[in-house]
């Protein structure tokens, strides 16, 4: 199964479950201060414009353009 990504300016919301692991991947690609699973952090991307709470399980914030792509292989 494959996350659901969104992409909007340099900003990448991650839809699925992922593992310590895999959060320990992302932030080896963007950086610690990047990345987030803080539930308050999580809150402020858990919706869209059908006003329905989707809370991710990561938010990362990469800083260029390669990073973005490495996420998202």
């Amino acid at each position: 199964m494959r996350p659901l990504r969104l992409l909007r300016s340099h900003l990448i919301i991650l839809f699925m479950k992922i593992s310590d692991i895999v959060f320990q991947q992302l932030v080896s690609v963007a950086g610690r201060k990047n990345c987030t699973r803080n539930i308050e952090d999580l809150a402020c991307y858990g919706y869209d414009a059908a006003a329905k709470s989707h809370p991710p399980e990561a938010v990362v914030f990469p800083e260029n353009s390669r990073q973005g792509s490495a996420i998202l292989k």
